[in-house]
């Protein structure tokens, strides 16, 4: 079916339901956000966290691996928090998301190079690369181990240039420190890693598709984590081109894959793109000009 044919025929009830997940997973994001600053004694509302969020990431869109959001929101925060502290919680928040989407890469590797048309060696440089990355983040969070060598460091780079990197490596410690906050924002992630299953599960009804979730379950980690790779803006042609690929090893058309991504990315600027261009529009949302 061609995309046209396929647009002209939604099930907008499924399309509803797809909008519904991603605008929760919107306030997910946020909401976990302010579970980091509010564990550094930084203390803003969900809702400005919410705009912040929303705003960034459509500045995020010009930028590879969407930086334009930590810039933004670093900006936006300097009245509230020194620099350092956002860059390290914003730092935290993007190693704590890797983890969960290659936690769950890992778990789907099994069923993928079965059922995915890559080559056995593919798959073995994505698990060896998952594994590193793992263990890489999980060193990262060992505040364990990574104190007493920031303190090492830091007396002795005390004066050096160096000393910009020290006090973030330091602040991003600190944010570690608090165990029971990394929990809750490791479990939301993971709920966040499934809302996301569940609105390319429902764009694919809309579209016809009749797949099971743990297709899903399966494709859209693989897929959240070759769009974050700062090869394209917003992951665009790399989210479509891995959802192309995923139908087609499922025995459908690759124009169905297209059209379920290109439904994931309308229903984002309907739900979140567009509300964040129209409050910078209004002045509701100025760098600095948090309340």
């Amino acid at each position: 079916m061609s995309l046209a044919n396929q647009f002209a025929s939604l099930l907008w009830e499924y399309v509803a339901v797809a909008a519904l997940a991603f605008a929760v997973d919107r306030a997910v994001m946020a909401h976990k956000w302010n579970l980091l600053l509010r564990a550094r004694k930084i203390f803003i509302s969900f809702f400005e966290a919410l705009r912040l969020f929303l705003v960034g990431n459509l500045i995020g869109l010009v930028t590879p691996g969407g930086v334009g959001l930590d810039v933004y929101r670093v900006v936006a925060m300097r009245d509230k928090a020194s620099k350092v502290d956002i860059v390290a919680i914003s730092l935290l928040e993007r190693v704590i998301g890797l983890m969960a989407i290659v936690v769950c890469v890992l778990i789907a590797l099994p069923y993928s190079i079965e059922r995915m048309p890559l080559e056995h060696g593919a798959w073995k440089w994505l698990t060896v690369a998952c594994a590193v990355s793992l263990v890489l983040a999980g060193v990262a969070l060992s505040s364990r181990f990574s104190q007493p060598l920031i303190q090492r460091l830091g007396a002795r780079l005390s004066n050096s240039p160096m000393r910009v990197a020290i006090d973030l490596a330091k602040s991003f410690s600190e944010s570690t420190s608090s165990h029971r906050v990394l929990a809750k924002f490791s479990a939301w992630t993971l709920v966040e890693v499934l809302i996301m299953v569940s609105v390319v599960y429902f764009c694919a009804r809309a579209v016809g598709a009749q797949l099971p979730f743990s297709f899903f379950a399966v494709v859209v980690p693989i897929t959240l984590l070759l769009s974050r790779l700062p090869i394209s803006f917003d992951g665009v042609g790399v989210s479509e081109s891995a959802y192309v690929m995923a139908f087609q090893a499922a025995g459908y058309p690759g124009e169905t894959g297209l059209g379920v991504g290109l439904l994931v990315r309308a229903i984002r600027l309907a739900v979140a793109q567009i509300p964040a261009a129209l409050m910078m529009m209004s002045g509701r949302e100025r760098p600095g000009t948090l309340n």
